[in-house]
């Protein structure tokens, strides 16, 4: 049996400037697939994962694994083997790449972003994208740089 590859956070997500383009294509006529949240990746158990993720639904493992119906004991695991990444570290790296994308582009409302994502305060989303980046939304939002992404 040959070897898949993994579904990275990078796969699935649609990012600002390709929803503004898609976007402005529809508006010069030039015909274009609807651009929604996430690219999906033919595997409805991942997708829904992605789309729960996405959505800033109450992010925790075992909130999620609940809503897809499934133990959070195999959902882990089975996101693993699908991604390489548990189910937890799939969902940090996606809200990573999420605020990065967001704050270089439409989100420069803080608190209205770590809302967005699923954060209960401002606090603990800039702690997140401290840890992760290496500075404060703010800082990054001047810096205009992200060290996921290159």
């Amino acid at each position: 049996m040959g070897k898949y590859k993994h579904i990275r956070p990078i796969d699935v997500y649609i990012s600002v400037e390709q929803r503004l383009a898609a976007a402005e294509d529809r508006k010069n006529g030039i015909p274009h697939p609807e651009i929604t949240s996430i690219r999906l990746t033919g595997n409805n158990f991942f997708d829904l994962f992605a789309m729960l993720v996405e959505s800033g639904y109450e992010l925790n493992v075992g909130t999620i694994a609940k809503a897809m119906g499934v133990k959070p004991a195999l959902l882990s695991p089975a996101i693993e083997a699908m991604s390489g990444l548990t189910a937890h570290r799939w969902m940090v790296r996606y809200r990573h790449l999420s605020a990065c994308d967001k704050l270089g582009y439409d989100d420069r409302d803080i608190s209205s972003l770590a809302a967005k994502l699923g954060f209960r305060t401002v606090s603990a989303f800039s702690h997140f994208f401290y840890r992760l980046e290496g500075c404060y939304p703010t800082q990054f939002m001047a810096k205009g740089s992200c060290r996921m992404l290159r």
